[in-house]
């Protein structure tokens, strides 16, 4: 959700400026020299603003009540006018005009707190041309003092205020370029402060933020380092100093950075503006002060501020981010669990192609397995509580590996995996060990360019039996399952023209598993009825759309027998086969989708009941959601799926009522996570 505002918004910050009891947004924009007040309601929105005048070349806002009226106050550094405004708030929702004070060369940041103890808000500024700080002390009624400037050491970019030390005094950090370090200045209650202790962050540090992040009752940092696409936190010793920065990778270009309880779990989380990437970065804590990998939202073109509130009163903090080159404020509406109502990224290996998703560590919460086709790897990414996942762990497959499925093939109770490497022409077999991790691949040969892989008891000896389609052999393997983890080869039965999906059921309710495999050539997708001795019936085919490259089962009509779901890479469409008393597979449905469909999962997304379908279609970027409504999809909902997506999975979240959506995307190498926001 977007707000058009004033040129070049440069800082945002929140409060209830009117006493409403409904968090307000204040920005400062620096290309036409104006503050907008941005009034909320109750359902998260700002259609009210209000404009004011500042100096010239506004660029960063505090707010406090400065003349003890009960009432949210603002100052406002104005960059290339040397000077900071004040604007006082009234009792009708606004703000007075702007009573201007002199400063130093050049001010850019600017923060407010009684530095003094006498019962006054002060400001504090950053002065970027020459090494200082000046503070302007505060008096009852909302007028401040000339400034007295402090030396900040190297060129001071940023400045926060906080008691470093513990002992009751408000000190200072600054963020200094030209040494690439944050400088302490302690504050000793009254109108001194010490000089400046210099600790070193990355290069180009810009923005810092607070908060005790490993729960020891002492204040730490974070900062922002532009040049070194990273944070330093810097964890407090409580006696102003602190311990050496611990970096963490992020986007290109950070600049601002904030700190809140974003997923509700008592620990300091942060959200990072990365300006070249257009986007924020959610690095989620941990309760010692470390923090995961994160993952990302988008903004707007080139973000700039970012500030959090309850902007919907829904007891969840959600964000707002001025985007400096569209004249934008994004809201950013957040879960309460860490995650925001837009799709979250994740970095995969090269040319992620297939995904899967289950429990693998026993740890309750479910995971990630990504194919890599051009590195010959996969990477499984662990769940954790909250619904975001960790770094990945990278084990390497055969050549141009495709695809994946897991089972219990040893009768262990951990789940194992297979992966169909099409260059080598076999399957490689990971066994799960103790510890949810798996053994190296035990290999077995197929066919001539094996593509697609089912798993099932076939034989009905308890132990989970696979079979492979060979794409240019235009066949498929039988593989039978000793019940220890190895397997066997058995018969090969031809198919059509290569085959490109296979897929196992019950689809003719005699309790035996068959199968359905698509024929991409042919234009054909063919039954074989298994006899429940490991072997199959001679095949029945049903002509589909052209080019049919994904198959899946699932009872759509709710009578008890088990549906196809075709999808029609060559015509843009999917078709449903339904059985009915007189026979399987007899009424045909067809629905137009998105270009080039590749795949299909089925779930109730909307939790009526009733199975939905979700296409992933890779020419036109999408996902086309298909909800059931009366045993038909009457309409559809199209989502952005980045760019070349090339596979799909279902994520129960919400300990199972509700079902996300994950994506593979090769042009980006990335994992996509939706989230469901059906109640």
């Amino acid at each position: 959700m977007s707000y058009d505002i004033g040129d070049i918004p440069m800082s945002a910050i929140f409060g209830d400026f009117n006493n409403d009891g409904i968090q307000d947004l204040a920005e400062v924009n620096q290309g036409d020299n104006t503050m907008h007040v941005l009034f909320g309601t109750d359902k998260g929105t700002f259609p009210i603003a209000t404009t004011y005048r500042t100096g010239v070349d506004p660029i960063s806002i505090t707010s406090g009540d400065f003349n003890h009226d009960n009432l949210l106050d603002l100052a406002v550094a104005n960059f290339d006018e040397d000077t900071v405004s004040v604007l006082l708030g009234d009792h009708k929702g606004g703000f007075t005009t702007q009573t201007k004070y002199e400063t130093k060369d050049k001010p850019i940041s600017i923060t407010s707190s009684d530095f003094n103890k006498d019962g006054y808000l002060d400001i504090a500024v950053a002065i970027f041309s020459d090494s200082t700080i000046s503070v302007l002390f505060g008096c009852d009624n909302g007028t401040f003092s000339k400034p007295i400037s402090y030396s900040a050491g190297g060129v001071p970019v940023f400045i926060i205020s906080g008691d470093f030390n513990n002992d009751t005094n408000i000190d200072l950090a600054v963020a200094n370029i030209a040494e690439n370090t944050t400088n302490i200045l302690l504050g000793y209650g009254t109108v001194y402060f010490q000089a400046p202790l210099k600790f070193n962050t990355g290069r180009y540090p810009c923005w810092i933020t607070l908060g005790d992040f490993n729960h020891d009752q002492k204040q730490d940092l974070a900062v922002t380092n532009k040049h070194d696409n990273n944070i330093s936190v810097l964890l407090g010793n409580g006696n102003g100093t602190f311990q050496t920065q611990v970096t963490y990778k992020i986007g290109g270009r950070p600049n601002s950075i904030i700190s809140g309880y974003f997923n509700n779990d008592n620990n300091l989380d942060l959200v990072i503006i990365n300006q070249m990437d257009n986007n924020v970065s959610i690095l989620l804590g941990y309760d010692n002060g470390t923090f995961n990998e994160g993952f990302t939202y988008s903004t707007g073109d080139f973000p700039f501020a970012l500030t959090s509130g309850d902007f919907n009163n829904d007891t969840k903090l959600d964000l707002a981010v001025t985007n400096s080159n569209e004249n934008t404020i994004s809201i950013l509406f957040g879960n309460g669990n860490g995650t925001f109502q837009t799709q979250i990224r994740y970095s995969t290996g090269s040319t992620p192609h297939a995904i899967l998703s289950n429990h693998f560590n026993d740890d309750t919460n479910l995971d990630l397995i990504v194919v890599n086709t051009d590195e010959n790897c996969i990477n499984l990414i662990l769940g954790t509580r909250n619904g975001i996942f960790q770094a990945g762990i990278v084990y390497p497959v055969g050549h141009n590996p495709r695809v994946i499925i897991s089972g219990d093939f040893n009768n262990d109770k951990r789940l194992d995996l297979v992966v169909v490497n099409s260059d080598d022409n076999n399957i490689g077999v990971f066994i799960a060990d103790r510890n949810g991790f798996f053994q190296s691949q035990v290999t077995y040969t197929t066919g001539k360019s094996p593509i697609s892989i089912t798993s099932g008891d076939f034989n009905n000896d308890k132990n989970l039996d696979l079979v492979v389609v060979n794409n240019l052999d235009n066949n498929m393997s039988i593989f039978l399952g000793n019940g220890h983890g190895s397997f066997q080869a058995t018969n090969m039965y031809n198919t059509g023209n290569a085959p490109s999906c296979i897929t196992s059921d019950d689809l003719n309710n005699d309790k035996e598993l068959d199968l359905a495999v698509t024929n991409f050539n042919d234009s054909t997708v063919m039954m074989m009825f298994g006899n429940g001795d490991g072997t199959f019936r001679s095949p029945i085919s049903h002509e589909t759309g052209k080019k049919p490259s994904y198959v899946i089962s699932v009872d759509l009509n709710q009578d008890g027998r088990k549906d196809l779901v075709v999808t029609n890479f060559g015509s843009n469409t999917i078709i449903i086969f339904q059985s009915n008393d007189s026979g399987p597979f007899l009424i045909e449905l067809h629905y137009i989708v998105g270009k080039k469909p590749i795949s299909v999962v089925s779930g109730d997304f909307n939790n009526d009941s009733k199975m939905d379908l979700a296409v992933l279609c890779y020419a036109s970027n999408s996902i086309n959601i298909l909800l059931n409504t009366n045993k038909m999809f009457s309409s559809q909902t199209t989502l952005g799926a980045g760019c070349g997506p090339t596979s799909i999975t279902m994520v129960p979240s919400n300990n199972g009522r509700k079902i996300d959506l994950a994506i593979t995307n090769k042009g980006t190498n990335e994992l996509t996570i939706f989230r469901n926001m059906c109640l």
